[in-house]
């Protein structure tokens, strides 16, 4: 079996999940719209317009990040690996201060197939041989 071909598998998975996420989210019941639409965002939420926006631009820069992250990593270079660490971690901390969010069953289940890639990538990253391609 190919380690590097079923790590970069992983990581165009990963990138599909992301865009069928981004197009499921779109198609919600009205139900869940209403409330999203409600809901507050956190901390965000409390420090006014301000904090919505800088949350906003949190989420923004985390997104690129990661975006940026995969990428270097279908390349195998080394920065790749720290900064998909980092923004892992970052956007694990984020999410504790995001606010209340509701979906169906579908995206749901896609967010934990993400997650779950996400733990995959890192134990190639740590564990198999894949991790002396980026020494």
């Amino acid at each position: 079996m190919n380690l590097e071909k079923v790590f970069k598998n992983l990581i165009i998975i990963l990138l599909a999940l992301i865009v069928l996420v981004t197009i499921s989210v779109f198609y919600q019941s009205d139900a869940i719209k209403d409330f999203n639409e409600n809901a507050t965002y956190g901390i965000f939420d409390r420090m006014g317009e301000l904090g919505l926006l800088l949350g906003f631009l949190i989420e923004v820069i985390i997104s690129v990040l990661y975006f940026i992250s995969l990428y270097l990593l279908y390349k195998f270079k080394p920065f790749g690996k720290k900064l998909f660490v980092y923004v892992f971690i970052i956007s694990t901390i984020f999410g504790f201060f995001a606010g209340d969010f509701a979906t169906n069953a579908f995206v749901f289940n896609l967010f934990l197939l993400i997650a779950a890639l996400d733990g995959a990538i890192i134990a190639f990253l740590y564990f198999t041989p894949i991790k002396e391609k980026f020494d």
